[in-house]
């Protein structure tokens, strides 16, 4: 048996593994058998190469990220109260400011 698992295309990757549970539903909606637990992990998107074959980027000053986390900030008109969040996006990324717009978009939308 298989079961199609589709990524969305706006999916980070993460060390952690996504834990889900995979149930069957009979046509009348009712479950049966056991659940089947799987782990899940994103290691890298399609379009982007590999890890392993892009050199490490050398990690941003901090003055460089708060500049860029300002930049930011401005340009989507977030919340006073979120400064300090899209400073901790912007230093995750490492000052990658495409993906950080692209996870805070996401978060605004939660």
């Amino acid at each position: 048996m298989s079961v199609p698992i589709t990524v969305c295309a706006d999916a980070f990757p993460s060390d952690e593994p996504f834990q889900c549970t995979l149930r069957f539903r009979g046509p009348k909606g009712n479950e049966f058998g056991q659940p089947i637990p799987i782990s899940i992990k994103i290691v890298s998107k399609l379009s982007e190469p590999a890890q392993k074959e892009a050199e490490p980027t050398k990690p941003m000053s901090q003055i460089e990220l708060v500049k860029l986390a300002v930049k930011l900030f401005d340009s989507m008109k977030l919340e006073r109260s979120n400064f300090d969040k899209c400073l901790a996006i912007v230093t995750k990324f490492n000052g990658d400011v495409e993906r950080a717009q692209k996870f805070l978009e996401l978060q605004e939308k939660e």
